[in-house]
């Protein structure tokens, strides 16, 4: 039997409208987070910029206790954990639990392709 090594997995949902409107591709991420390489576009036919992303995952906290999360583009990221928004406060999470965590960029009409494809986010 083979073993496979858990780490942090992820869907991305990319999109050509800045508000989840017209999807562009799908894609899943491993242990590196929410960013896809920048020249695996290359090949790729686009028929538009991207405009919007939205990474889904499941998250389970190592340990109990005050969980906050930074994004480096604040105003249009936002960091939903089991549908609440997060905010700078940050939320309070069980060792053990399994949580929806969702990171999201929108509402930008001036986002570029570039902005989306590497979404940072710091725990």
């Amino acid at each position: 039997m083979k073993k496979y090594k858990k780490g942090f997995k992820a869907v991305g949902q990319y999109f050509y409208g800045e508000n989840f409107n017209e999807a562009a591709f799908i894609t899943s991420s491993g242990i590196n987070g929410f960013n896809i390489l920048a020249d695996s576009l290359e090949n790729v036919y686009l028929t538009n910029e991207i405009k919007s992303v939205r990474w889904i995952t499941n998250f389970t906290p190592k340990n109990s206790g005050l969980y906050s999360f930074k994004t480096i583009n604040k105003e249009f990221t936002h960091i939903f954990i089991n549908g609440e928004l997060i905010d700078d406060k940050g939320i309070f999470l069980n060792k053990g639990e399994i949580y929806k965590f969702i990171v999201a960029y929108f509402g930008n009409s001036n986002a570029t392709q570039n902005d989306l494809i590497d979404l940072k986010v710091i725990p």
